[in-house]
C-alpha cells in the first residue's frame, strides 16, 4: 500500500481511538469527519486550499 492510503488510514485509526475523556459519539464524529471531507495527505503543516 501506498504511503498515502498507510497515512490515510493510520489518522482514521487515530480518529476511532477512544482514549481519555472522549466519548464514542466524539470518536464517531471524528470518523464521520475524516469520511466526509477527506483526510489530508499532504506534507505535514501544510492545508488544504
Amino acid at each position: 500500500m501506498s504511503s498515502v492510503g498507510q497515512r490515510a488510514l493510520r489518522e482514521l485509526d487515530q480518529a476511532a481511538a477512544i482514549a481519555g475523556s472522549k466519548t464514542l459519539c466524539d470518536a464517531n464524529r471524528a470518523v464521520h469527519e475524516k469520511l466526509r471531507y477527506g483526510v489530508h495527505n499532504g506534507p505535514p503543516g501544510q492545508e488544504d486550499v
